[in-house]
């Protein structure tokens, strides 16, 4: 069947076809390995910049399907070329399992380090500034957000992941959709996508030059308000957050800037109603 894959003059039909049987395929693990040792990583990889965004959509899930084998990821920097140009492709969908495999291949510390060494991050970045941009969102981009900001989360949490974000204008965009007046509508995924800003923003934190960024673009305002949510996981990133952001002395100020009736500084006194917090 790859070799259907590779020949020039197939119909874009038939290639979409043949991508979707390898796709109900490759959930087993022995024929996965099979199409590993038979090549067919390197006979998809240019099917990701087919003209038909049917052909394109197949290919990179197929190609999303080898991220959790290590004998795959071996494989996949021949796919990271089309992979970087689908996270702005001009089909939603393709954008969309695009960030989905990226998603999965986060999920090992091998495959965080790849997509870093790979400047995969740095594509993911201006995709995010691209599409956060009101004059490009789309509400079919929900999913793509969610896969594409946990996908973030998991590299951040090693520094050469939180690198390709700073100075590029996600820590500004990150804060924007925490904020009530944010002007995309995420529907449903709202919720979803502020936990994920929040969690991101506590790793991007970590990092001395994120911390600074963070403090600069005013996050322990854009948080706070989150410190009072019903969500547990809510209060406990906005909490990890804040604290992180208030071992400099500027974000210690920001923290204490905001004052109650009475003159008692309100995050603080926020924070230490969390259980996590307090102990």
């Amino acid at each position: 069947m790859a070799a259907v894959l590779v020949n020039p003059g197939v119909e874009a039909v038939i290639k979409r076809d043949a991508l979707k049987t390898l796709n109900e395929m490759v959930s087993h693990q022995e024929t996965k390995d099979i199409m590993i040792s038979e090549n067919v990583i390197e006979a998809v990889s240019p099917l990701l910049s087919d003209k038909n965004a049917d052909v394109r959509r197949e290919a990179v899930s197929l190609i999303g399907s080898f991220a959790n084998s290590e004998r795959g990821r071996q494989k996949l920097p021949v796919a990271f070329k089309g992979m970087q140009q689908q996270l702005t492709d001009e089909a939603p969908l393709v954008r969309e399992i695009d960030a989905w495999a990226l998603l999965r291949l986060s999920t090992s510390r091998e495959g965080c380090e790849l997509i870093s060494a790979n400047k995969l991050a740095t594509n993911m970045v201006v995709a995010f500034i691209r599409y956060t941009n009101p004059a490009n969102f789309s509400k079919d981009l929900h999913k793509f957000f969610s896969y594409l900001l946990e996908a973030f989360i998991n590299i951040t949490e090693y520094d050469n992941g939180i690198i390709p974000t700073l100075g590029t204008g996600t820590i500004a965009a990150l804060r924007d959709i925490l904020l009530p007046d944010y002007k995309n509508d995420f529907g449903i995924y709202l919720q979803r996508i502020q936990e994920y800003a929040l969690k991101l923003l506590g790793n991007i934190s970590v990092n001395h030059k994120g911390k600074d960024e963070c403090i600069k673009e005013k996050i322990i305002d854009a948080s706070s308000p989150f410190l009072s949510s019903e969500i547990l996981q809510e209060r406990i990133y906005a909490a990890f957050t804040i604290m992180s952001c208030a071992i400099h002395l500027e974000g210690k100020n920001q923290i204490v800037g905001r004052l109650d009736n009475e003159g008692n500084p309100i995050i603080i006194q926020v924070l230490s109603t969390i259980e996590i917090v307090r102990n």
